[in-house]
This record gives structure tokens, C-alpha cells and sequence, in this order.
């Protein structure tokens, strides 16, 4: 088995437990009927980052990839439903809705796949800032599942390993941020009781 195939595993691994994270936030917010302190820029970004990656990885042939799209938006609807349902979404949270639909249908043409995988994925990782921006704006973690950043943090190393071994440049580069992004989320829940 090649290292390629036990690091893409691994991963594969680790999106099961994020899509478990995914379901513990559903959970919260449909539980406590509440998404305070959900970013909506955050659930909305990350449903269309995760469908940009099924995409992606179908296109690349790559059975992680794909595998980590399709579960994860599984996961991510109940989410984003639920954000819309009980959270405080705005005209902005619809638009941008639309804007990555929209997008995301552009993924059909090959030759603009790869950027729009790039593009989302950073737009993933800036959400993922602003989720943490967005418990330190409120000075409260509110119904934020701290379960799902550490899941996904121990899921975007085994990603950095992976796009190290593919030698896949915008892959490494992503999981760089996100690094980076899901440590400060984790570091503002901490604070903010």
C-alpha cells in the first residue's frame, strides 16, 4: 500500500468523525432551537466548499476527495437548514447562498475546476475566521460545537499530509490556513464562556 493510499485513508477517517461534528452541531441548534454565534457566512461557505471538494476530488480521481464530499455535505445540510431555520440570517446570508451556486456550477467546465476548488476552499478558510471573529464579536461560544473544530483540525493535518505527498501545491496551501483558522476558533471558544 502505497503512503499515498494510508494518508488518504486516514483522512477519510477523520471526515467521518467531522461529518460526527456536523451532526453534533445540527444537533445543538435543532436541540436548543437557537444557532447563536453560528456564523451563516461560516455554514453557508462550508456547504459549498465541501461541494466544490466532491467536485473536485471526482474529477481528480481521487476516492478520498470524493468520499469526504459527499459525506460531508450529508452533514452540512442539516446545518445549513437549520441555521436558516432558527438563526439570525440576513439578506447577505441569501446572497451569498446564491453567489456560490452559481459559482459552483462553473465547476462543470474542467479548465475552471481546480481555481474554483482553490477559490472555495480559501473562502472556506476565511469563513472559518470569521466564525472565530464572530464568538469573540458576541463574547460567547453561544451554540458553537467546539467538537467539530478539533475534529476538523486533526482532519486538516492528515490533508496537509496528503496534499504533501501529491505534491498538490493549492491543497497544501489550504490546509495551511485552515490550520490556522480552526486553532483561533478553538483558542476564542476557550475565552468566551
Amino acid at each position: 500500500m502505497r503512503i499515498e493510499d494510508i494518508v488518504g485513508y486516514m483522512a477519510v477517517f477523520f471526515g467521518i468523525l467531522g461529518s460526527r461534528g456536523l451532526y453534533r452541531q445540527a444537533s445543538v441548534i435543532w436541540s436548543n432551537k437557537s444557532a447563536q454565534s453560528v456564523s451563516g457566512t461560516w455554514v453557508i461557505t462550508f456547504l459549498a466548499m465541501f461541494t466544490a471538494f466532491l467536485i473536485y476530488g471526482s474529477q481528480q480521481g481521487s476516492f478520498p476527495m470524493k468520499f469526504q464530499g459527499w459525506l460531508r455535505v450529508a452533514f452540512s445540510l442539516p446545518v445549513t437548514i437549520g441555521f436558516f431555520y432558527y438563526g439570525n440570517k440576513s439578506k447577505k446570508d441569501w446572497v451569498l447562498l446564491c453567489a456560490y451556486a452559481i459559482l459552483l456550477s462553473g465547476m462543470s467546465f474542467k479548465a475552471f475546476s481546480p481555481l474554483l476548488f482553490t477559490t472555495f476552499s480559501f473562502l472556506g478558510v476565511w469563513s472559518s475566521f470569521v466564525q472565530a471573529y464572530t464568538i469573540k464579536q458576541n463574547r460567547s461560544r453561544g451554540k458553537v460545537a467546539v467538537e467539530l473544530q478539533i475534529i476538523y483540525l486533526l482532519a486538516i493535518i492528515c490533508w496537509l499530509v496528503y496534499g504533501f505527498v501529491r505534491k498538490d501545491v493549492p491543497l497544501i496551501a489550504v490546509s495551511v490556513g485552515f490550520t490556522l483558522s480552526y486553532s483561533s476558533t478553538i483558542i476564542m471558544w476557550f475565552r468566551y464562556p
